[in-house]
């Protein structure tokens, strides 16, 4: 199950991506990645509404309107400190992963997999979750139209019921 994944960026060189999520991916922007989360970690720590407003400012109208709900806004502050309440390492390791070769020969990945991507995602570039869809030979992508990267929230029974249905089977 892949909900808005990131796939493998640097096989990806056609793909579409703003200006920032170059920036972001980019193996020469170590330094710049780790001061946004050090400064992100600060954030959450002593001014949370701050952190969400600017995040508010980077997403999409149908994101904005799931992002708003508190119950949404209260499970994904928390999940930000947790992820970096002990340091920025975890999320640095995880953007050089995503921007370095991956050693996996996806097209020898022979599980079902299910993947499910907003179409006006800001916050993972669309294009390198079809990338990664199109490199799995036995996966099902469903785009949602219109969504952008927080739609789960408000479809988990989509997701679920998908995931139901295939464990049926």
């Amino acid at each position: 199950m892949l909900v808005s994944p990131v796939g493998p960026i640097a096989e990806c060189d056609h793909i579409r991506m703003s200006h920032l999520h170059r920036m972001i991916f980019s193996q020469t922007s170590h330094h710049a990645s780790a001061t946004f989360f050090s400064t992100l970690r600060t954030l959450m720590d002593w001014a949370p509404s701050v952190a969400y407003h600017l995040l508010m400012q980077q997403v999409t109208a149908t994101d904005c309107d799931v992002l708003n709900r508190p119950e949404v806004r209260e499970n994904l502050q928390a999940a930000l400190r947790e992820g970096l309440r002990t340091g920025t390492d975890g999320a640095l390791q995880d953007l050089n992963l995503y921007s370095a070769q991956w050693s996996v020969k996806l097209s020898d990945v022979d599980v079902p997999a299910f993947m499910w991507q907003g179409g006006e995602d800001t916050v993972v570039p669309p294009d390198a979750a079809y990338y990664l869809a199109g490199a799995l030979p036995n996966c099902q992508l469903e785009v949602i139209e219109g969504a952008g990267h927080y739609w789960v929230f408000g479809e988990f029974d989509r997701v679920l019921g998908t995931l139901r249905e295939a464990w049926r089977k």
